[in-house]
C-alpha cells in the first residue's frame, strides 16, 4: 500500500473527505486546506487534544507549547495579511512572513485594527466594544507570557539554540490558566474578519 499518494480514486473515495474512525487517511493540500487560517485552526485543535489527554504533561510540554505559540503566529498574520491592504498603516508590510516574534506581531495587529476602527467607528457593537477591552488585555498576558519562553518559536523545538546554548531556563507554565486565557480571544481573532465584513455592511 502506498503511504502517499495524489488522489484516493482507488479506494472509492474520489477526492472527497471520509472522516475514518481508524484514521486511514490524512488530507493535505489546497484542495483540502483553503488558507492560513485553516492551518491555524488545526493547530488549535491539535494543542487541545494534547491538553485533554491523560499523558503527563512532562510528556508533551513543548509540543504543547509550541503548538499554541504557532497558532497565534499564524492566525495573527492571517489577520494582518487581510487588514494591511484596508488599515492604511505599513506596520509588517514588507516583511510579515520574515518575523516569528509575536510581540512583533500583535503590535502590528493592534495598529491595522485600531486604524480600521477609526475608518469605521460604528464597526463594532456596543457589547463588542465592552467584549474588546477583556480580549486585549488575555491577548497580551498571552502573547507576553509565550514570549518570555520563546521568543522566535525555536526554543520549544530546539533544546540548544544555533549558538549551542540551552534555550529554556527552568520554569513551570499554569497551562491550564493558559488554555483558558487563549480560549477566551480564540473567538474574537477568529472571527475579526468576519466582524470587520459585518461592520462595513450596516
Amino acid at each position: 500500500m502506498s503511504i502517499l499518494k495524489d488522489t484516493l480514486k482507488q479506494d472509492n473515495h474520489q477526492d472527497t473527505y471520509v472522516a475514518d474512525s481508524d484514521r486511514k487517511y490524512c488530507m493535505i493540500g489546497k484542495s483540502f486546506i483553503k488558507s492560513d487560517f485553516e492551518y491555524a485552526k488545526q493547530y488549535k485543535v491539535a494543542f487541545d487534544l494534547l491538553f485533554n489527554t491523560s499523558v503527563d504533561n512532562r510528556q508533551i510540554s513543548m509540543p504543547m507549547l509550541f503548538l499554541l505559540h504557532h497558532y497565534f503566529e499564524l492566525i495573527l498574520k492571517y489577520n494582518i495579511q487581510y487588514f494591511m491592504d484596508k488599515s492604511g498603516e505599513n506596520a509588517l508590510k514588507t516583511n510579515l512572513n520574515n518575523t516569528h516574534n509575536l510581540i512583533a506581531l500583535r503590535n502590528a495587529f493592534y495598529q491595522h485594527w485600531n486604524a480600521i476602527k477609526k475608518l469605521y467607528p460604528e464597526l463594532l457593537y456596543e457589547k463588542e466594544k465592552v467584549a474588546e477591552t477583556k480580549f486585549h488585555k488575555n491577548l497580551n498576558s498571552i502573547i507576553d507570557i509565550l514570549s518570555s519562553m520563546d521568543k522566535d518559536s525555536s526554543a520549544t523545538r530546539f533544546f540548544k539554540d544555533k549558538q549551542g546554548n540551552v534555550s529554556l531556563g527552568n520554569k513551570i507554565v499554569n497551562l491550564k490558566l493558559l488554555k483558558e486565557l487563549t480560549d477566551s480571544v480564540v473567538p474574537y481573532l477568529n472571527n475579526i474578519i468576519e466582524i470587520f465584513k459585518r461592520g462595513v455592511q450596516k
